[in-house]
């Protein structure tokens, strides 16, 4: 089962519409924006489900804690305001509901919540991956560079240097080519071999 935490951000309670699918169960407590955090850490809930006519500061401050611990994020809300519909995304929104209270909604707008945060968290590791592998591609063209000039290597020489090192010590090419820059740091005048 999955945990659910209701946050009340300014609106009447409505007991009908609190009857979750089988999937899920509401947490034993309901948070209100000042609370959200403290709850929050205790309870250990897998889904955010708000209720807001119009999201507060103290809401959006409350995401914000939370921001580096991400979960999936369903806020319903009457405002269509554009700046405030940005700033929930931005803080993890997954899902920013318009208008639509209905009780009959809720398990496909938690479904459609989850999915979101999943695909977004997919494309955020996508995109970490390929900055790391873009970091490491400069760290290893730095370090055949280095080769190059003080070692006189073409190119080519100085990538088969790096490798033979790599495979040598049972490491990854850009970690070879750490050794080689920190290497030639430690050492700035002197020849840096390998």
């Amino acid at each position: 089962m999955l945990k659910v935490l209701h946050i009340n951000d300014g609106v009447a309670a409505d007991e009908d519409w609190l009857i979750l699918p089988a999937a899920y169960q509401w947490v034993a407590e309901r948070a209100t924006a000042h609370s959200l955090p403290a709850i929050f850490a205790r309870e250990q809930p897998d889904f955010l489900l708000i209720r807001s006519l119009t999201p507060s500061a103290a809401l959006f401050g409350s995401l914000e804690q939370l921001y580096l611990t991400p979960k999936p994020i369903l806020l319903f809300s009457t405002s269509n305001e554009r700046e405030l519909i940005r700033m929930a995304l931005s803080l993890g929104v997954s899902a920013y509901v318009l208008n639509d209270w209905r009780a009959e909604r809720l398990a496909a707008e938690l479904l459609l919540g989850s999915l979101r945060f999943e695909e977004k968290r997919h494309w955020q590791a996508q995109l970490q991956q390929a900055q790391c592998q873009l970091l490491e591609r400069k760290i290893i063209d730095r370090a055949k560079g280095l080769l190059m000039d003080k070692q006189h290597m073409s190119e080519q020489q100085a990538f088969v240097a790096l490798r033979n090192q790599a495979m040598k010590q049972g490491i990854k090419l850009a970690d070879a080519a750490r050794q080689v820059l920190a290497l030639a740091d430690w050492m700035p005048h002197a020849e840096t071999k390998i």
